[in-house]
């Protein structure tokens, strides 16, 4: 296990090591694979999908086997770096694959999933902010027997039609990012902060939020929230954070659930010379990196790890074609 470590200047590091187990779950094709220390399964040996494999389907190994995948955005590091993933993991495998990108918005990416069903791939990845809306997509997958995985996808019930889920805990993201920016303001004699957040109305919005007010409230620092935002691109959130920093001169810290955002934060309080305003956010964009190195007001940021994702999640597609039992939940988090 690979626990949650700090990086120079304060970089909280949620990627997890995989450890080889005994457990037949979801397994690379390549050496030191399982599923990650700290991760909470459930097992998918109920009928948690009617798009099995049949004997008479493409099978990995065949030559013309192959993997559609959507992911919702290039536009952020994290599923940009998903897509690079996702590609060299299926090449290293000896996979064909299809990658589309809907750019966020919710008809494409079911137009996009129904599309890779129709063009007959074996298998459907999906990376969505949209996972309550895949009804049609389900009925169209089931249909033609083509199980579908999700990468980091809220909102499915637990009996929807898929066959595994891997995501990181988003509620223990927030939380730990929280418990750690309790300790770093307390370390500079504060038990009392005012801060604003940049957000989303997905669920892994809701979830850090959620996880970042019970840490707040477990480590005993007393967060007062002055404003929130539901961000959508670097310029926004710069918007929103000017504003409030205008509006709020006694203002500690800006908390954000993803880079871009926490970028636009930082391009807000570098403009204003705000620099007393630390920023703490999710994300793993090189930028971020080297304003943490600098020793900027950028003081940290959790980091998700996609490679990881999509290692477990292409496992999965192994073992589900190979008869495997598959664990229809891969939850992983830092162990704090």
């Amino acid at each position: 296990m690979k626990k949650m470590k700090l990086k120079k200047y304060l970089i909280i590091l949620l990627s997890l090591m995989l450890i080889v187990t005994a457990f037949a779950g979801c397994t690379s094709s390549g050496p030191g694979s399982s599923e990650p220390a700290g991760s909470q399964t459930e097992s998918a040996n109920n009928s948690s999908s009617d798009a099995t494999a049949s004997d008479t389907a493409l099978k990995p190994g065949d030559e013309e086997f192959t993997v559609g995948c959507s992911i919702i955005t290039l536009s952020l590091p994290y599923y940009a770096d998903m897509k690079d993933a996702f590609e060299s993991q299926c090449k290293e495998r000896g996979w064909n694959y299809i990658s589309t990108e809907p750019g966020q918005d919710v008809e494409k990416t079911l137009n996009d999933c129904a599309d890779l069903i129709h063009k007959g791939v074996d298998a459907l990845v999906i990376a969505s902010w949209y996972g309550d809306s895949m009804g049609e997509v389900y009925e169209l997958a089931t249909a033609a027997g083509i199980p579908i995985f999700f990468i980091d996808t809220g909102g499915m019930g637990p009996d929807d039609p898929y066959v595994s889920h891997v995501i990181a805990d988003d509620k223990k993201v927030g939380y730990a990012s929280a418990v750690w920016c309790a300790d770093y303001f307390k370390k500079l004699g504060k038990d009392k902060i005012n801060f604003i957040s940049l957000s989303t109305s997905t669920t892994v919005g809701t979830d850090r939020m959620d996880g970042f007010y019970e840490g707040l409230e477990a480590a005993g620092m007393d967060g007062k929230e002055l404003n929130i935002h539901n961000f959508e691109t670097r310029e926004d959130s710069m918007q929103f954070v000017e504003d409030s920093l205008t509006a709020f001169k006694d203002l500690d810290l800006v908390f954000s659930i993803g880079d871009i955002s926490m970028l636009g934060a930082y391009d807000a309080t570098a403009a204003a010379g705000r620099n007393e305003v630390k920023i703490f956010g999710t994300g793993d964009a090189d930028e971020q990196k080297k304003l943490v190195d600098e020793g900027t007001n950028l003081i940290g940021y959790s980091v998700l790890d996609p490679v990881l994702e999509v290692s477990l999640t292409l496992g999965c597609v192994q073992d589900h074609f190979d008869g495997k039992e598959v664990p229809k939940l891969i939850n992983y988090y830092p162990p704090l």
